[in-house]
């Protein structure tokens, strides 16, 4: 009885080890945490990869989460816009995604804008629910200071 219970642990264990494994990742390098003047244009690129060269990034997407932990999904706007291209090097596809501020404001910070924390999400193709997700934030440097 007890060397099928071990049996059943390490069946589990190494499934999940597959499905892990065959993920899409956001790897290197990472999306940095932007500090820049208002008023500036800045960016911050997020990439995914398949780890097993099997499975295939789809696309990234970004959003903000509020104090309320809801999800903001970033669309293409006046003041913000995506550009994305992908990479194959032997058996592995990179897709590279940016997301491009035109005008940072006070509103795109951070710690004390309208919304929370950053993050990219990547998806694998086929799957409608996100396999990883990676935060940065954005700090905006007021441009004139009021006494």
């Amino acid at each position: 009885m007890i060397k099928m219970k071990v049996f059943l642990l390490v069946y589990v264990l190494k499934l999940s080890s597959v499905r892990e494994a065959d993920n899409v990742r956001i790897v290197e390098p990472f999306p940095e945490n932007i500090s820049a003047i208002e008023s500036s244009a800045a960016q911050v690129t997020c990439v995914a990869s398949g780890s097993s060269g099997e499975t295939t990034p789809q696309k990234i997407e970004f959003l903000r989460r509020n104090d309320s932990n809801r999800e903001h999904e970033l669309k293409a706007s006046k003041s913000l816009y995506f550009t994305n291209r992908t990479q194959k090097h032997n058996e592995e596809t990179k897709l590279f995604v940016t997301l491009h501020f035109r005008r940072l404001t006070i509103d795109d910070d951070s710690n004390d804008g309208a919304l929370g924390n950053y993050e990219c999400q990547a998806f694998a193709k086929g799957d409608v629910k996100f396999t990883d997700r990676l935060g940065f934030s954005v700090a905006v440097i007021q441009s004139k200071f009021y006494f």
